[in-house]
């Protein structure tokens, strides 16, 4: 991903039926108001993966969180993977979120933009979601 400055990591891990699951962040902000991060996190090998309609919901919950209002809902593909692009705001209409999901097998990836709903810079967004891409080692 194109990152505008070099991004803080961290990582929480959240305990599930299936197992522990690990949800790594990164996260770059050129100025307080604005965001770049990717989302990752690798479901436990037990966790049907079939149930997509499910797992991009969850993620969409937990992007709304409890103040997001969800603007579009859009199926998207990423090389015949499947996908959402979600646009909502948050913080009682003062950002506005653009955020793209990808599930891989057992992988699931988030890239998320946050700006002042008043500024938003859609050739960043577009040049900063456009720029995902998966390395195969």
């Amino acid at each position: 991903m194109l990152m505008p400055s070099r991004p803080r990591t961290s990582s929480v891990t959240n305990d599930t039926l299936a197992g522990p699951l690990v949800i790594s962040f990164f996260t770059a902000e050129p100025s307080r108001t604005v965001s770049f991060s990717v989302v990752h996190n690798s479901f436990p090998t037990n966790v049907d993966t079939s149930y997509k309609k499910a797992l991009f919901e969850g993620g969409l919950k937990q992007g709304l969180g409890a103040d997001g209002r969800l603007i579009s809902d859009t199926e998207i593909a990423f090389h015949g993977y499947p996908g959402r692009e979600w646009k909502f705001e948050k913080l009682k209409g003062q950002a506005l979120v653009t955020m793209r999901a990808y599930l891989v097998g057992h992988e699931f990836y988030q890239a998320i933009c946050v700006m002042p709903k008043t500024r938003v810079c859609q050739k960043h967004v577009q040049e900063f979601l456009e720029s995902f891409e998966l390395k195969h080692e």
